[in-house]
């Protein structure tokens, strides 16, 4: 889901380039001058902004989430980097001259490991991943994030787990940053996700047992005769077969009763 940044990096930047600017110490209201330092950010330097703001934040989460595998860069945004790094620490007219060959955004999927067992089991270590996107354009959006169904996880669990990530995201202030908002999503899913897999293993040891029990049944008479013909010249009553019929059940038995001669 996403959620609208009031507060976006743009807008806190104009407001440091205000507070540097003598006439409008007092003032909620941006210059016009385009020679002002409080003066309204082009789209130029907006998009510049942006970019030094997303790549800030990759490395943040980058030297957070240092283990081998927890995050990986898609490969457009891997190819796209090193241009990116470069832009970042130019002018803004060179980010404006190759906005052309920007990526719509910058895109990594995070490994949220559920345990920290050391078994050898692969059931062991359940995990989510969760794929990021950071936008570089210049107009205020939050970071699109999508997280993928494991294959411990029903497809209904999983929606309502991606329902209810959402409804949380869409309740954060209005002014955390991509960095803030990325690693309270990853609070809340990896939290979410360890409720999910314990309600998964039970679930799944719930099958296990209705599976031995059903073995036990069909191999409580093992040896007996699968299939036989009883001749019992004495069932002449209605009565007697009634019988027959409501005690099979206790006696495992299935079949029919049929009156009249065999021959």
């Amino acid at each position: 889901g996403r959620v609208k940044a009031e507060d976006s990096d743009v807008t806190r930047a104009r407001r440091a380039r205000a507070a540097v600017c003598r006439r409008h110490l007092k003032s909620t209201t941006l210059c016009a001058r385009s020679s002002c330092p409080c003066a309204p950010m082009s789209d130029v330097e907006a998009l510049h902004a942006v970019l030094v703001a997303q790549l800030s934040t990759l490395e943040i989460l980058s030297s957070m989430l240092s283990l081998d595998g927890e995050l990986t860069l898609a490969p457009p945004t891997a190819a796209a980097l090193p241009l990116l790094d470069s832009l970042a620490s130019t002018s803004p007219t060179s980010t404006s001259k190759l906005s052309a060959q920007l990526p719509a955004e910058l895109v990594f999927t995070i490994l949220i490991a559920l345990t920290e067992a050391e078994s050898a089991q692969p059931d062991a270590h359940p995990s989510l991943r969760l794929t990021v996107g950071l936008p570089l354009s210049p107009s205020p959006s939050s970071p699109t994030l999508t997280l993928h169904q494991p294959t411990w996880l029903s497809r209904t669990a999983h929606t309502s787990s991606c329902t209810a990530l959402a409804a949380h995201l869409s309740s954060l202030a209005h002014d955390d940053d991509s960095t803030t908002y990325i690693l309270d999503a990853l609070e809340w899913v990896r939290e979410d996700g360890r409720r999910l897999w314990e309600a998964a293993l039970a679930e799944k040891e719930e099958r296990e047992q209705a599976v031995v029990h059903e073995r036990e049944r069909a191999t409580a008479g093992e040896g007996a005769l699968v299939r036989v013909w009883f001749w019992l010249p004495s069932l002449s009553t209605r009565e007697k077969r009634q019988n027959i019929v409501d005690w099979a059940p206790e006696y495992r038995l299935t079949g029919f009763v049929l009156a009249g001669e065999p021959f």
